[in-house]
């Protein structure tokens, strides 16, 4: 019998990344132009099939707006993963997504599984090169994915890679322990507009 377990991830990076439209393209199997900029904080989840295991990706999408920044800390708390998002076709919001890692590093160290991921890769004009933003990925000792919730390419292989590695992350940080039950926000149905390499471990 499938037992199941569920793990908070956490979703940071500039506001106009793409952060909605992954979880869209993940949970809903859509992409839309329409998308609206997240306010605050939006809530969905989705559960994955890994071997005999259904593992329950709890989704926090946080707006990325300087005014939502010092609300950070709080939605960080407790979280098993963050998915640190840039566009390949903005440098700005590569060296945006650095300072997110960091945040994120500072509030939660090691307790953290980390993924630094290049969205948009459909576009061109790329101004982050695939082999910086892995080599820097790699220093931070997070995965590295490049995808593109457009096309769908590398968004399912993010989240299944997802949903394989946090229970073994859990365990071997020793962090697989109970915590308290508390009050999840209600998962919003409104519209909103707007190379893949893993580590081995």
């Amino acid at each position: 019998m499938a037992s199941s377990q569920s793990y908070k991830v956490v979703l940071v990076g500039e506001s106009g990344t793409g952060k909605t439209s992954l979880v869209k393209r993940c949970v809903e199997r859509q992409f839309s132009t329409d998308v609206l900029p997240t306010v605050g904080l939006e809530f969905q989840w989705k559960k994955v099939l890994t071997g005999n295991d259904w593992i329950k990706l709890k989704f926090w999408d946080l707006s990325g707006e300087d005014r939502f920044r010092s609300l950070m800390p709080a939605y960080l708390q407790d979280a098993s993963a963050a998915i640190v998002v840039y566009d390949v076709s903005s440098r700005r919001s590569w060296f945006a997504a650095r300072d997110w890692a960091s945040l994120v590093h500072n509030e939660l160290g090691r307790e953290a599984f980390v993924a630094m991921v290049g969205n948009k890769a459909d576009l061109e004009g790329r101004e982050v090169p695939a082999d910086e933003a892995r080599g820097e990925s790699e220093a931070l000792g997070a995965m590295f994915v490049e995808t593109s919730a457009k096309t769908g390419e590398n968004v399912d292989a993010l989240f299944q890679e997802l949903a394989t590695q946090l229970p073994k992350w859990s365990r071997s940080a020793r962090l697989a322990k109970p915590v308290p039950a508390v009050e999840e926000p209600r998962p919003t149905n409104a519209p909103r507009k707007r190379c893949c390499l893993f580590p081995q471990f």
